[in-house]
C-alpha cells in the first residue's frame, strides 16, 4: 500500500464506510490520519444544530455514515448558506422525501396524518420552528413528523424559512415515528 500514491489511496478510502475506517485506522499513522479526517466532518455535521435538523429532515444519516454523501461538503455548504451547493448534493432526482412536522390537536395519534379542509397545509423543518410559528401552539397535542415529497425548486423556501406550505392536500401522509 506504501507503493500507491496518495490520491489512489484516498479514492479508495473514499469508498469505505465508517466501521472500516475505523479498522483500516490501526494500520498505520497516515491511515489513522485519513480516518480522523472523515471522522472530523461527521462529528461537525451531528453536533452543529443546523446541519443535524437537514439531516433529520432529510433522512441523510445512513448516507453520510456510508459516505454516499461527501460530509465535509454538506458541512460548508451549510455554513455557507449555499443553497445552490446543497440542492446539488441532496438532489439526485427532482424531489426528495423530506420528514417535516406539523400539529396535531386532537388526542390519539393516527396511522396517517388526515386530509386538510384547507387548501394549504404548513410544515416545518423543525419541531422547534413548528412550536414557535404555529398559532396556538399551547392547545397542539402532538408535534407529527410526516413525510413528504418536497421539490427542487421549493427547497430554498424550505431551508430559508424553515416551514413550507404543502398544497397536496388530496392524499394521506405517512406518520413518520
Amino acid at each position: 500500500m506504501t507503493e500507491l500514491p496518495v490520491d489512489i489511496i484516498n479514492h479508495i478510502l473514499h469508498f469505505c464506510d465508517t466501521k472500516s475506517l475505523l479498522c483500516i485506522s490501526h494500520l498505520s499513522r497516515y491511515f489513522n490520519k485519513l480516518s480522523n479526517h472523515f471522522m472530523k466532518w461527521l462529528k461537525l455535521c451531528f453536533q452543529e444544530p443546523e446541519c443535524r435538523a437537514l439531516i433529520d429532515a432529510a433522512m441523510l444519516k445512513n448516507d453520510l455514515l456510508n459516505n454516499n454523501i461527501d460530509a465535509k461538503s454538506l458541512y460548508q455548504a451549510i455554513q455557507k448558506n449555499d443553497v445552490n451547493e446543497l440542492k446539488r448534493i441532496l438532489f439526485l432526482n427532482a424531489r426528495r422525501e423530506f420528514v417535516l412536522y406539523v400539529p396535531f390537536y386532537e388526542g390519539s395519534i393516527p396511522d396517517f396524518f388526515p386530509r386538510s379542509a384547507y387548501n394549504k397545509r404548513t410544515l416545518y423543518l423543525t419541531e422547534d420552528e413548528a412550536r414557535k410559528n404555529t398559532p396556538n401552539a399551547a392547545k397542539v397535542k402532538h408535534w407529527l413528523k410526516v413525510k413528504s415529497e418536497v421539490e427542487k425548486d421549493k427547497f430554498e423556501e424550505l431551508y430559508k424559512s424553515k416551514k413550507i406550505e404543502s398544497k397536496n392536500n388530496k392524499s394521506l401522509m405517512p406518520i413518520f415515528y
